[in-house]
């Protein structure tokens, strides 16, 4: 089932890039002009016309890229956090 979400862009999805892509169109939609290919750049250099499976991003990277491409702070937690953290305030927040 697709489903389109008003506003954000759709962008056509290279092989083993959804990470890459996912993140460039909600970064789009918040006016950060980013393409999944700046993103690839920005974290292994050129592209290669064949992508190894260790170019496949994880979201460490995609987190790191964003930090060094944009002013926004990314802070990213493991499920176990997320579940502890899930119904606090942001002020009950220890690490």
């Amino acid at each position: 089932m697709k489903k389109i979400i008003g506003g954000v862009p759709l962008i056509s999805q290279k092989p083993n890039w959804c990470g890459y892509t996912c993140l460039a169109m909600v970064l789009q939609f918040w006016d950060y002009k980013l393409s999944p290919e700046d993103l690839f750049r920005h974290l292994y250099g050129e592209e290669q016309e064949v992508i190894s499976h260790d170019a496949q991003i994880g979201i460490g990277n995609l987190a790191m890229g964003v930090q060094a491409l944009t002013p926004l702070k990314v802070r990213l937690y493991s499920m176990e956090v997320y579940e502890r953290l899930k119904g606090q305030s942001t002020a009950d927040y220890s690490f």
